[in-house]
């Protein structure tokens, strides 16, 4: 599934089975880590364009790691939205 989240204080009600998430939000590190623990099955973030340049490296290579698609983009199609 998914899923659109809209602030940092949404990370909290994402469901363990999302795949899928845009954030609309500029994410930190402890955001973006916070997200990959709670969804272990999360196959790809996407954040906006304008936002990429505040992701540090580190998180990008442990994401790459962890088999975590990290891309730019915008929030059309997303199934739900929370925030």
């Amino acid at each position: 599934m998914r899923i659109v989240i809209g602030n940092s204080h949404a990370l909290t009600m994402i469901s363990s089975s999302v795949t899928d998430v845009h954030m609309t939000f500029r994410p930190s590190e402890k955001e973006i880590f916070q997200l990959i623990t709670n969804c272990p099955d999360l196959k790809s973030i996407q954040i906006p364009v304008s936002h990429m340049k505040s992701i540090s490296n580190t998180t990008k290579s442990i994401l790459r790691l962890r088999g975590v698609a990290l891309s730019e983009g915008s929030v059309h199609n997303a199934e739900r939205y929370i925030g």
